[in-house]
């Protein structure tokens, strides 16, 4: 069954059931992404949530349609972490990583960084995925999107995937600018 995790991505990043899917309640676009991820209200799945917000999160998910759904909240089961990296300790490194950029393509015809790959979460959604063979280092604009990726692609087998902490935005603040695709 469907395990969707709404809290905030440190506590997702630290600790989370196995298959889990993250869509964060209070960061990002959460209606959004919750009915990108479920698209069918009549979908059963498990719900994990702060427990300082499970009330409010149940009313929104029952205003959206969605009332099939247990709340699990047992540490316990809180056996996962997803890697993550920080942009500066990334720098350290970044001739030798595989990019994954989640963004959508309009984004990327913004700005990007020259050595990634851009496979859209859009895509990845819809069954895209990297080579599983590879370690790829994923981000997005800011770190929620690239947490969804992560683990809608990790939800039934584990990829080697690394979140990038703060997502473009802090590559931008750490990197030299040469090192991005900035059109005109």
């Amino acid at each position: 069954m469907l395990t969707i995790d709404t809290r905030n991505t440190e506590h997702f990043i630290q600790a989370h059931i196995p298959g889990s899917v993250f869509v964060g309640y209070s960061e990002g676009n959460f209606e959004y992404w919750f009915k990108q991820v479920v698209p069918d209200p009549s979908t059963r799945f498990r719900l994990v949530t702060e427990l300082s917000q499970l009330s409010e999160i149940c009313h929104k998910l029952k205003e959206m349609n969605y009332e099939r759904f247990t709340v699990v909240n047992d540490p316990s089961l809180f056996t996962q972490r997803t890697p993550n990296i920080t942009s500066t300790d990334l720098q350290k490194q970044l001739q030798q990583c595989r990019i994954l950029d989640v963004r959508e393509r309009s984004e990327t015809q913004k700005i990007k960084l020259k050595s990634s790959e851009n496979m859209p979460l859009s895509d990845i959604l819809n069954g895209k995925n990297p080579k599983a063979d590879l370690e790829y280092y994923v981000h997005c604009a800011g770190g929620y999107r690239s947490l969804v990726a992560i683990s809608w692609i990790n939800r039934s087998k584990a990829y080697n995937l690394i979140n990038i902490q703060g997502g473009l935005e802090a590559l931008r603040a750490t990197l030299e600018d040469e090192l991005f695709v900035i059109p005109e």
